[in-house]
């Protein structure tokens, strides 16, 4: 199974950090470090005693591409990337670099303890052409030899953790995926695959770097400050995915 192009999907920056129980009361100033490419801030209808991680803020940006959610421990800025960023990485990259600046600078406002700060990346590798089942039958090959090897095979996933530095932990995880059409309105919202026509299948590429093993360690988190180290690690798994 020979790859081709791959584009960029989605992008997630996490920062998990010790409770800011008044969260509400900063949206008029989170809202000024964001300025003016988001759309008003929402706050959104929880109660005061719901759990922690769930988001008291939302902002959405002017083109509705990014959103930014502020939990009291965490605070999440999730991309979704258009054809017009899908085969750039560098410009993706830009992005991230841009908007992560402004959440450094919403999260400086509260000035929280930071305990981890994550980068996650979503690409996929689009097969429009070719026979489906022979491509995820030697993409098994590749990647489980003999240790997994089955007939008819359906659906791929595998997930591999590993240490950095002893100071973080790279996740990848890797999938096939599939987008049906429909050329006629469904009766149904179950459809059958009879009913649908596959209009792409492909490979996916989930991968993120955190700190969280410094932290486990006794040590302090850097912040948005390692952005850079980030993008650069997950640059190098996504050259070179599972089944190259």
């Amino acid at each position: 199974m020979k790859l081709q192009e791959f584009k960029v999907v989605q992008s997630r920056v996490t920062v998990l950090y010790q409770p800011i129980i008044d969260i509400r009361k900063k949206i008029f100033e989170l809202e000024g470090a964001f300025g003016d490419g988001f759309l008003t801030p929402q706050l959104i209808p929880v109660p005061d005693e719901a759990p922690i991680e769930l988001p008291r803020i939302e902002f959405r940006s002017q083109h509705g591409h990014t959103l930014v959610r502020f939990a009291q421990v965490r605070a999440d800025l999730i991309t979704n990337f258009d054809a017009n960023f899908h085969s750039n990485l560098e410009k993706c990259e830009k992005y991230i670099r841009e908007r992560s600046e402004l959440l450094a600078k919403a999260i400086d406002i509260c000035n929280p303890e930071i305990a981890v700060t994550a980068l996650a990346l979503t690409i996929q590798w689009p097969q429009s052409n070719g026979d489906e089942a022979s491509d995820l039958a030697s993409l098994q090959e590749r990647i489980f030899q003999e240790c997994m090897r089955t007939n008819n095979v359906e659906d791929v996933r595998i997930h591999r953790s590993v240490k950095l530095e002893n100071n973080y932990f790279l996740h990848t995880n890797f999938n096939n995926y599939r987008v049906y059409s429909a050329n006629k309105p469904l009766n149904s919202p179950y459809p059958r695959l009879g009913e649908l026509e596959l209009k792409e299948y492909g490979l996916e590429l989930e991968t993120e770097i955190n700190d969280r093993l410094a932290y486990h360690n006794g040590e302090d988190s850097k912040g948005l400050s390692e952005l850079d180290m980030f993008i650069s690690e997950l640059k190098k798994v996504i050259s070179s995915p599972p089944c190259y």
